[in-house]
Parts: C-alpha cells; sequence; structure tokens
C-alpha cells in the first residue's frame, strides 16, 4: 500500500492512499484467489489547534465468512468482497485532557444469507447508516472516564430472497452504548480499581428478522497494581467479566445463538523488560 499526508495549510490537509491486495482462500471444498485495489482520501480541517473536522471515504476487502456445518454447503469459502465508507465527523479537545467526538457513517457491505438449496451464499447488498458519540479523558488525577454510543439503522438494500428486503441483518444492533471508569488510589501509588457497563440493544436471529433476541447490559468489575519487581516495573492486573453473571445470548446467526460467557475472573501480569 502507498499512504500520504498532505499539508495544505495550518488548518487544511488531505490525506490519501491505495491498497492492493492479492487474497487466496483454500478450504477442503473451495480454493479461491482475488485481486482487489482499494482507494481511501481524507479531508481534514482545524477551525481552532483543540477542533478537527474530516471527512472520508474508504474501501477495503474483507472475508464474507465459511459456510456451517449445518448448510448444504458446509465449508465452503464464500468469494471476498469489497466495502466501502463514508464518515463525517468531529473531534475536539474541550478541557485539559478531554477529547470528545461524534461521527456520521454510512457503510455498504456485501451481504449474505441462505438460499432455497439451504446453501450459504452472498446475496446482495446491506447498509449501516448511524451516528456514533465518544468521550474520553481525565475528570482529575484520580478518576478517567471513557463513553460511547452508536445509533445505527441497519438494512438489507439488495437481496435475491424477497422476504429479507428492507429488513435488519442478522445480529446488528440498532443501539449500543458503554461507559469505564478508573479510579487511582492517591494513598496507594499505582493500585487503580475500574468498573465498566456495557450494553447492547436487540438483534434479528436472521435476515427474515423471524425473531430476536433481548438487548443486554453487562457489569465488569477490576483492578490492577503497577510496582516494581525482580528489578523490573510489573504490572498485575485482575478483571471479572459479567459480574452479575447475568445469562444472555452473545450472538446470532446462520441459524445458530451463542452462549454468552458466564461470570468470569481473568488475571494476568506484564513485566516491562
Amino acid at each position: 500500500y502507498a499512504f500520504d499526508r498532505i499539508l495544505l495549510s495550518e488548518q487544511w490537509q488531505v490525506m490519501g492512499g491505495v491498497r492492493r491486495s492479492d487474497y487466496q482462500s483454500t478450504s477442503a471444498t473451495t480454493n479461491y484467489t482475488a485481486d482487489e485495489t482499494s482507494p481511501s482520501v481524507s479531508l481534514l480541517f482545524k477551525p481552532t489547534p483543540a477542533t478537527s473536522v474530516y471527512a472520508s471515504y474508504i474501501e477495503g476487502v474483507e472475508e464474507t465468512g465459511q459456510a456451517p456445518a449445518n448448510r448444504a454447503n458446509a465449508g465452503e469459502m464464500l468469494a471476498p468482497a469489497v466495502n466501502k465508507q463514508i464518515e463525517l465527523g468531529v473531534k475536539a479537545e474541550v478541557a485539559q485532557g478531554l477529547l470528545v467526538q461524534a461521527a456520521y457513517f454510512d457503510v455498504k457491505r456485501p451481504s449474505t444469507t441462505v438460499d432455497s438449496l439451504n446453501r450459504f451464499v452472498l446475496a446482495g447488498e446491506s447498509r449501516y447508516k448511524g451516528f456514533e458519540f465518544a468521550g474520553t479523558g481525565e475528570i482529575n488525577k484520580q478518576w478517567s472516564v471513557v463513553g460511547s454510543m452508536l445509533v445505527m439503522d441497519p438494512r438489507i438494500t439488495s437481496t435475491t430472497v424477497a422476504a429479507e428486503l428492507d429488513k435488519v441483518p442478522e445480529n446488528a444492533a440498532k443501539f449500543t452504548a458503554s461507559i469505564f471508569a478508573e479510579y487511582r488510589l492517591a494513598s496507594v501509588p499505582g493500585l487503580a480499581f475500574n468498573a465498566g457497563y456495557y450494553y447492547i440493544g436487540k438483534r434479528a436471529v436472521n435476515n427474515a428478522n423471524q425473531a430476536w433476541i433481548p438487548g443486554v447490559g453487562l457489569f465488569s468489575l477490576g483492578t490492577r497494581y503497577r510496582t516494581r519487581m525482580f528489578g523490573t516495573t510489573a504490572t498485575i492486573q485482575a478483571n471479572l467479566d459479567n459480574a452479575a453473571d447475568k445469562d444472555y445470548w452473545s450472538t446470532a446467526g446462520n441459524g445458530l445463538l451463542g452462549v454468552g460467557a458466564p461470570r468470569t475472573l481473568r488475571v494476568a501480569a506484564k513485566f516491562d523488560l
């Protein structure tokens, strides 16, 4: 790939590039190759040193999946496809260390479905339009917060299956949100506690929207301690995911439902050599 950034002035920048992809996929039932050239371009304007307004267009090659075991073409790798994205947004540092951003996006990507022969196939296009908001920063020396929210309208805009036209793509939520906070204990340098809440709205179990899995909100708790051990800096961390031990569906699609993980404790240690 080739990429460049051009400074037109103190306020204006142009970024552009092109990527050439040589894609090869091999499975027990399929051998597939494809060559794709994907451009990208963006324009950025800085009305103030702390504010950026931008517009971008990006294309990319992505895998479209493998037919699951419950389909007639089980194991078949589908051809790669090109997705296209337009984004308009603004980023601003509204206070010392506090960054907020908002963006409108419009993504077009190929969609998959199950045909009348129970085959998992590419069959049209889905469009995802919406808004994304995020904020991150430090409230003071002890507290830092990260929050985000996404509101979108996902639709199947073209398909070979009439019953799926203008429906919501499977496993796509119209609303998601999260907030995460960390508190650093002033009396014990290196010790911090954190908590997070993550919500994802209801999602269709298939492209025909014959049923939905409900929205779910999950809590997490954690702590980390940064200190000196064995002559080097060490970070010991523990996280409790799904702290309330809620039963929920994690994914839906391909005629299957995924079961969410129960309360899970993860412990890790990192040493800076």
